[in-house]
This record gives C-alpha cells, structure tokens and sequence, in this order.
C-alpha cells in the first residue's frame, strides 16, 4: 500500500513547505499575563507571524458583541508586535465569561475585511453574532489561496 505524500514537506533547512513550495505561515497570540482578567483591566498581548504580512485581531465577548480590534496592520517576519497598540486602552468588560481573541496574518491586504481594505487601529463593533462573524470569516479567507493565510486563538475568562 502506497501512503499519500504530506501535504506539508521539510526542505534542508528544516522548515515546512507547501506542495507549491512556500513557506507555511505560522502565527502566535500570547497574553502579557494572566488569562483571567476582573472586569476593568487592561487586555495586553503580543502578536507574530513568522512571514511578512497583514494582522487582523477581532474578539467576541460574553456579551455576544464581536468587535474587530485591528485589520490590515502590517507586520515584519517574527517581529512581535504589542496589542493594543501604544496609546490604546482595551479594559474587560461585563458580564463575566469567556472572550474569544481572533488573529489572522493574510500574505496580501485583506481587501475583502470588514473596512473594506483600510486600516483599522482602534475597536469597531461588527453588528455580528459570533456564529456569523466565523461564517464571514470562512468566506472572506476563502478567497486567500491555502499558504496564503494562518491563525489562532486565545481565550481569555473575565471574572467580576
């Protein structure tokens, strides 16, 4: 029995590679402290990819809300990048639960985000549930070829 090749080979130097021989984009989201925060304090976390490309961070809350954070902000290969940005104060917020981080690095401007392409540095409400922001989301990246797009997530408790 012949066993299918992997989809994802290691070239000399160790690294994963698609069948079309890009590198695979791997991405991190990684909470400055603890992962439950008291209504009030101040979210903080770090995002990479380990390619060139473009960050989307977008959280649902317990609330039901589903904000975008920030779309279209360009990043360095492996350079951490400090969430929110300098100057901006993101804070937990009732009612108690469980807030779900979003990040996304696409190799290409997300022309079909939710700004339409632009830049956004700042919280923005969606006006979508979580079940159809993840439904937007599918479609949206649909259009990304595979290689060309990796995420994760991060869940954070916020307590009273």
């Amino acid at each position: 029995m012949v066993s299918p090749e992997p989809s994802h080979k290691p070239t000399a130097q160790g690294k994963p590679v698609t069948p079309t021989g890009q590198a695979r984009m791997v991405v991190s989201l990684v909470p400055s402290g603890s992962t439950v925060l008291p209504v009030g304090a101040p979210y903080r976390f770090t995002i990479v990819a380990s390619q060139p490309s473009y960050g989307h961070v977008y959280v649902a809350s317990a609330s039901g809300k589903v904000q975008v954070w920030a779309e279209n902000i360009r990043l360095a290969s492996g350079k951490p990048v400090s969430m929110p940005p300098s100057g901006l104060r993101i804070v937990a917020s009732a009612p108690a639960g469980d807030d779900t981080i979003y990040f996304y690095a696409t190799r290409d401007r997300f022309s079909r985000g939710f700004f339409k392409g632009t830049t956004v540095r700042k919280p923005a409400d969606l006006q979508l549930t979580e079940a159809q922001f993840r439904s937007a989301m599918a479609e949206r990246l649909a259009a990304q070829s595979k290689q060309g797009w990796a995420s994760t997530t991060q869940v954070i408790r916020v307590t009273d």
